[in-house]
Formats: C-alpha cells, sequence, structure tokens
C-alpha cells in the first residue's frame, strides 16, 4: 500500500522536504505551538457550544419565572449539561491563553530580531492573527448577552462607529445596526463568531505554517554560535511531533483543572 501510494503521491519526497524539517528545541519556541494548541480547544468546545447556543434576543420565561433573553437562557441550559460549565469555561480560558501566548510569541519574535528580511511577510501575517483572535474573543464574549457582555459590547460598537470613514460601514457589518436594541446583532455576531473569523483564523494560520516551514525556522543565539547556518534541533518526525503530543495532553490537563476550579 505505501510503494503503491508513493509512486503516485511521492511520499518520501514529501518525508524528506517536511516531516524531516529541524526544529529548534527551546522553551521560547513552544509559544507558537502553544497558540495553535488554544486554537483546537476553541474550535473543539466551540462546536458544542454551537449545537445547544440559540443566538437570539427573544425573550424567553425560565422555570424560576424569570424573563431573559434566549441567548442568555441558552447558557444557563450548558451550564446545567453534564461537563457543560466546564466545557465553557475551558472555552473562556483558552481564548485567553491564546491571545496571551500570540502576545509572548509575537514579543520573542521582535526581541530575537526575526521580523527582519527575508520574514517580514510572515511578521505580518502573525500580527494580522494576534489582531484577528481578539476581534474574534470580542464577539463571542458578547454572545452570552448578560449584563457584562452588553456593556463591553456597547464600548466595542462605540468604538467601532467611531472609526473616520470607514466606522459606520464596519459597525453595520459587526453588529447589524445599533447595539444593543437591534435584534440583528447577536445573530450577526454569532455567524462571525463561529464561521466567517476560524475560517479566517485556519486560512492565516495555514499561510504563516507554510511560509514558516518554506523559510525555515530562526533559532536561539547560542544555536548559531554553535552551528552557524544550519539549523540546530530536532527532525519534525518523529521527536517534534511526539513532543507537541505530549504539550498538547500537559496543555489539556492543566486548562481542564484550571476551567472547572474557575468557572467562566
Amino acid at each position: 500500500m505505501y510503494k503503491w501510494l508513493d509512486e503516485r503521491l511521492d511520499l518520501t519526497g514529501l518525508y524528506q522536504k517536511v516531516l524531516r524539517k529541524a526544529f529548534p528545541v527551546h522553551h521560547s519556541f513552544f509559544l507558537g505551538e502553544i497558540t495553535l494548541f488554544a486554537f483546537i480547544v476553541l474550535v473543539l468546545t466551540g462546536i458544542f457550544l454551537t449545537l445547544n447556543f440559540e443566538p437570539s434576543i427573544r425573550e424567553v420565561r425560565l422555570p424560576d419565572g424569570r424573563t431573559v433573553p434566549a441567548a442568555y437562557a441558552s447558557v444557563l441550559y450548558i451550564d446545567s449539561l453534564p461537563f457543560g460549565a466546564v466545557i465553557r469555561s475551558l472555552h473562556h480560558w483558552s481564548a485567553h491563553v491564546m491571545i496571551a501566548a500570540a502576545f509572548l510569541h509575537m514579543l520573542r519574535i521582535l526581541l530575537s530580531g526575526a521580523y527582519k528580511k527575508p520574514r517580514e511577510l510572515n511578521y505580518l501575517v502573525g500580527l494580522a492573527l494576534l489582531g484577528l483572535a481578539v476581534v474574534t474573543a470580542f464577539t463571542g464574549y458578547a454572545l452570552p448577552y448578560d449584563n457584562y457582555a452588553v456593556t463591553a459590547t456597547r464600548i466595542g460598537y462605540g468604538i467601532a462607529a467611531s472609526i473616520p470613514w470607514v466606522g459606520s460601514t464596519l459597525a453595520q457589518v459587526m453588529f447589524g445596526g445599533e447595539f444593543p436594541g437591534s435584534e440583528k446583532a447577536i445573530p450577526r455576531l454569532y455567524s462571525l463568531h463561529v464561521l466567517w473569523l476560524p475560517l479566517l483564523l485556519m486560512a492565516l494560520i495555514g499561510m504563516h505554517m507554510a511560509i514558516m516551514m518554506k523559510q525555515k525556522h530562526t533559532q536561539p543565539r547560542y544555536a548559531e554560535r554553535v552551528a552557524p547556518g544550519r539549523i540546530l534541533g530536532v527532525p519534525m518526525y518523529p521527536q517534534q511531533l511526539v513532543m507537541m503530543g505530549i504539550l498538547f495532553a500537559l496543555y489539556v490537563g492543566i486548562m481542564t483543572l484550571i476551567a472547572g476550579a474557575f468557572l467562566a
């Protein structure tokens, strides 16, 4: 089977070009992987949340007699499901970790000078990823439609609307009308949060990684002195993938403990 696939897909060439790429072994170089792990957890937990969330502000009556927006009622329903509150909290804290890890990753790039020629394009792609992650987190924060979400989103709407020349158009695209008050706001933010922005993030992440693979990794200064002109590290397969798998398992375990201890 391998020989048959190799003749048609050149798996041996793929192995030599991609899977044998050297990766530096230094703790600061795992910040990018942590950002990616957080995004993966956000997608997986987001699927569960999407299946149980109603993006609407229509009023519904709870069993205790209270009348609340349907979006908030669906959040209460999610919290009542087995492990629902933990999954929602894991989604919440992973968003924080993704932005923090991306920021620290960009800080390492700046301090090490890895943004210089010929890596300027990938640095700009990384900046776009960081900004897009912040916008995606903002749209998600608005969805529960509780007091905190409404207050924060009203501020975000004011900021968007105040941008010269494009503010009104941007606010209309994101919120579908004045916020709060417009019935289109939550469905519009919901579609942006669960579809369009994640698709953009996936595209930019793919571009970021493809450019990095093409240009090769940077490496710490001590490695440049030891092996000038070469990457001092381990190949992507199997050593790097094994380390990434262990780090991903640690990330999920630690973040699940944090999510359970500090429910969002």
